[in-house]
C-alpha cells in the first residue's frame, strides 16, 4: 500500500489529483456523519455549488491532507487556520471504509500535528467529534509526537487544545 499524502492548497489545480480531492472533499461535506462537530460546521455551505463551496473554504483558510493511495483519494484531515491566533483547528478525520484498519488515520493526523509545529503554530485544537476511536488516536499522536520533537512542550489535557511551546 503506497500512500501519498498532499495539501489540499499544495495541488495543481489542473491536475487529476486536484479534481479527485474536489469530488472526494464534496462527497465528504455532502454527506457528514449525522450528529457529528463537521455536520454542525459545514452545514450552511452544503447549500453552494460545488464551485462555491470550495471558493469559501479557501478564503475562510480551510484546508485538507489528503491521502491518496495508487491516485485515489482515501482519506482526509481537514483544518482551519487563524493568523491572528495563531493556532490552528482540525477537525474532519475521515478514511474510506475499506481503508480502515490500515493505520492512515493515524498517518494523517501526525503528520498534520509535526507539520503544525514545524509551521510555528502555537495552539493546535484536534477535535475528536465524539468518536472515541478517534480520541484514541490523538492521545497516541500526541505521545508519539512529543518524543520526535524535544525542544518543544507539548501540552495536551484530554481532548481539544495542545499548546506547544519552545523550549529554551
Amino acid at each position: 500500500m503506497a500512500l501519498d499524502l498532499k495539501y489540499f492548497t499544495d495541488l495543481d489545480k489542473e491536475s487529476p489529483a486536484y479534481k479527485k480531492a474536489v469530488r472526494f472533499l464534496i462527497k465528504l461535506i455532502r454527506n457528514p456523519d449525522p450528529g457529528s462537530n463537521f455536520e454542525k460546521r459545514t452545514q450552511d455551505i452544503r447549500k453552494l455549488s460545488d464551485n462555491q463551496i470550495i471558493e469559501v473554504l479557501l478564503k475562510n483558510n480551510y484546508d485538507a491532507l489528503i491521502c491518496f493511495e495508487d491516485g485515489r483519494p482515501v482519506g482526509m484531515e481537514a483544518f482551519q487556520t487563524n493568523s491572528k491566533e495563531n493556532s490552528i483547528n482540525f477537525f474532519g478525520l475521515f478514511v474510506n471504509e475499506e481503508k480502515r484498519g490500515f493505520n492512515i488515520a493515524l498517518i494523517m493526523a501526525k503528520k498534520t500535528l509535526e507539520d503544525s509545529i514545524r509551521k510555528g503554530f502555537r495552539v493546535i485544537r484536534k477535535g475528536a467529534g465524539g468518536h472515541e476511536i478517534a480520541r484514541k488516536i490523538i492521545s497516541r499522536v500526541v505521545s508519539e509526537v512529543r518524543r520526535k520533537f524535544p525542544s518543544h512542550e507539548i501540552v495536551h489535557r484530554g481532548m481539544g487544545k495542545i499548546t506547544v511551546r519552545r523550549r529554551l
